[in-house]
């Protein structure tokens, strides 16, 4: 027993040398953290396979009230850290209290950078990571509610040695060929960017992430990106995704928006001794704001080959871009670590506009009809190489393991529909596919063609739209009723489920059609 004692101390006694280690200087109010040692090996960047690192992690583990000012009459609690050189300082905090009656704020020396105001609630397992702070110094602010002091700990403070939130209003670090979603080349992409989110990871590193719809059209806040981004449901607590985070203007400056969401559940992915597939389904803690308009993305899951490829991402966390790839993809497998699973990979054979980094990770693939087929896990292409790139497979990842942990499949079709594909959610063109029709389509299932009967007036205006079944409109017809009221249509829809909605001036109806083949 006294050995388990003796034991205990030893380990209580040298995580508290570790951080008061890190300490330079240390008053009411303010602390001065020493410079992490930064090898010239973290300097390296690479995409095969791991993510860009952009900051060294400084453990602190201290109650941030310790050592704050503290302002009785306001009932706040402040705490400035320093960590001189620093490009920009991120923090991850926990909390071991389930007082809800205070709010946080993180922001620089002046108050100019401010975010805020997070509660318990933004708390996930306890964790709650920040985005980042241009400049060496991050101050923390809890204005308290009631009388309890929340026991909030300072654990990890993110030291960027890279410059990827600088003050000049011009990162663009990225490689030259790089093309930004604001330039004409993507026009034709304007739904699918918002959807697209850079990640801050464990405070330290950087990786790319697309929301994504599921079958329910529910706007659940998923979020697809590489399993070698975020393994676990620590690190997703420990992620914050950037929205909208894209230049005014083509070749312009740095993005002014500063959206975010912090902390994510793990939904989804697979990395054991039975098999690895290079993908992660996260679902923010938090729903995604109205305001920050962001569409969740369709996705296709059927395996077949597109005809060219898209990629949109943060290269180097830099605001976001976009490639073009006008060949078709490969199955393949991925070359260059044998862990992942055999024949689990589109290999793009090389871009023929713009390229990806570090950083581009976990970014989506989409394939001719603007649906995402993958998520980037590496490759050797850059500005100077036209090399492959590498992307998961969505197909591969939708139910190749049969537990819910392990596949798509059982969150973004969570009603088992016999369809593996579903078209982009956005905030307008949505149409209420659960709503009850008098109108019955035939025949039904459909190779192309149908036919129903129409209660509304001969001869009046019939207006008939073709949905996705995931909300997003396809088609557009117009023709007068005929005296037998029998209205044939014919279409070239792809196999999958579709939403007919049909109105005239009158009278408005849904109705679920299934396209075969």
């Amino acid at each position: 027993m006294m050995r388990k004692f003796l034991t205990t101390i030893a380990i209580i006694v040298s995580v508290c040398n570790i951080a008061f280690s890190q300490i330079e200087e240390a008053s009411i109010g303010y602390i001065r953290f020493s410079k992490p040692y930064i090898s010239k090996g973290e300097l390296d960047i690479s995409k095969n396979g791991t993510p860009f690192k952009f900051a060294e992690p400084i453990d602190v583990g201290i109650n941030i009230a310790d050592y704050a000012e503290l302002n009785h009459d306001r009932g706040t609690i402040s705490l400035t850290c320093q960590s001189d050189g620093a490009k920009s300082l991120n923090a991850i905090l926990t909390i071991s209290s389930s007082s809800s009656n205070f709010e946080l704020f993180i922001s620089d020396q002046n108050d100019d950078q401010l975010f805020g105001p997070f509660s318990y609630d933004d708390f996930t397992y306890g964790y709650l990571p920040t985005p980042l702070i241009s400049g060496d110094v991050l101050k923390l602010k809890i204005i308290k509610k009631d009388a309890i002091t929340p026991n909030v700990t300072l654990l990890t403070l993110g030291y960027d040695y890279v410059g990827v939130a600088n003050k000049d209003g011009f990162y663009g670090s990225s490689g030259s060929c790089n093309i930004d979603v604001r330039c004409p080349e993507a026009v034709e992409w304007e739904n699918e960017k918002s959807s697209v989110v850079r990640l801050i990871i464990n405070s330290q590193y950087l990786c790319s992430g697309v929301i994504v719809n599921n079958l329910r059209n529910d706007k659940k806040p998923y979020m697809l990106t590489a399993n070698h981004c975020v393994a676990d449901s620590i690190t997703a607590a420990k992620t914050v995704a950037y929205f909208n985070y894209e230049s005014p203007s083509c070749n312009g400056p740095d993005s002014p928006i500063q959206q975010i969401r912090p902390g994510f559940l793990m939904r989804a992915t697979k990395n054991d001794s039975i098999g690895t597939v290079d993908f992660a389904l996260l679902e923010a803690k938090q729903p995604i704001p109205e305001h920050f308009n962001a569409n969740y993305a369709g996705w296709d899951a059927s395996g077949r080959t597109p005809t060219n490829t898209v990629a949109i991402h943060h290269p180097r966390g830099d605001v976001k871009k976009i490639s073009f790839s006008n060949k078709p993809p490969l199955i393949t497998s991925y070359p260059y670590i044998s862990n992942y699973d055999k024949n689990s990979f589109w290999k793009v054979t090389y871009w023929d506009l713009g390229t990806t980094e570090g950083g581009s990770s976990g970014s989506p693939l989409f394939d001719q009809n603007h649906n995402v087929i993958g998520v980037l896990t590496g490759g050797t292409a850059s500005c100077e190489s036209l090399n492959p790139d590498y992307f998961t497979q969505v197909a591969y990842a939708w139910d190749k393991y049969p537990e819910k942990s392990q596949q798509l499949k059982y969150w973004l079709n969570p009603d088992n529909l016999p369809t593996r594909i579903c078209g982009i959610l956005g905030i307008e063109d949505l149409v209420d596919y659960n709503s009850e029709s008098d109108v019955e389509l035939y025949p039904n299932p459909t190779s192309s063609n149908f036919s129903f009967k129409w209660r509304g007036q001969v001869n009046k205006v019939l207006n008939i739209e073709v949905f996705s079944y995931c909300g997003k409109k396809i088609a557009q017809y117009q023709q007068k009723t005929p005296p037998d009221k029998i209205i044939n249509c014919q279409t070239d829809l792809q196999p999958g489920f579709y939403i007919i909605h049909i109105y005239d001036n009158k009278y408005s109806n849904n109705a679920k059609l299934l396209i075969t083949k």
